[in-house]
């Protein structure tokens, strides 16, 4: 479970723990997440601070859009409020992670998930291979189905939010992808069965 940490301006921050086996033990790494509720919170500055903090990464969410009303609850609103403003003001993850990945030069940077169903899939391939290379191999590439129906239904149109697995395990398997090397190059992938 992350640890809330406040911030001065009170923007939700995360505390993400990982542990990476070493030969000789374990070694921790510390990143920070970041919902980026305004635009106090420039993922330029966020990052570059916590670099010079120490931190080892620095992790954003991505809802490409969410209806102005759902039936679905949100995991992380434990009452019967309303659910947090930051959902609807987040920006594109890979947007903010390029930006925080060119105001440092050794944090890691990654998606806390990004919702890859819900986007084209070689368009995605050309975004994420062009954020890996421009950050030198510093990008983590979190993906998930998200917690949302009516955004899932939204953003892919046809297929039931329970589709969103399949959805992401058959695009891997498409023939081609592109990748960092060249950026425009395409590769033969090997195919897996479902």
């Amino acid at each position: 479970m992350p640890l809330r940490v406040a911030s001065e301006r009170d923007h939700s921050f995360y505390v993400l723990r990982a542990v990476q086996n070493c030969n000789e033990g374990v070694a921790m790494k510390v990143g920070i997440f970041c919902i980026q509720p305004d635009a106090a919170a420039d993922p330029a500055v966020v990052a570059s601070h916590a670099e010079g903090l120490g931190f080892a990464s620095y992790w954003v969410p991505d809802h490409i859009i969410l209806p102005v009303t759902y039936q679905t609850k949100y995991p992380a609103n434990p009452g019967d409020g309303p659910d947090p403003d930051y959902l609807w003001k987040m920006p594109d993850p890979l947007i903010a992670l390029m930006r925080a990945a060119t105001a440092t030069t050794t944090l890691e940077v990654g998606t806390a998930i990004l919702l890859a169903a819900e986007r084209n899939p070689l368009h995605l391939a050309k975004e994420i291979a062009s954020l890996d290379s421009y950050s030198h191999g510093r990008f983590h590439f979190g993906i998930g189905a998200g917690w949302n129906r009516e955004e899932c239904q939204m953003a892919i149109f046809t297929q039931p939010p329970e589709y969103a697995p399949q959805r992401i395990l058959g695009e891997m398997k498409t023939p081609r992808i592109c990748t960092g090397d060249g950026l425009g190059k395409a590769e033969t992938l090997g195919s897996f069965s479902l």
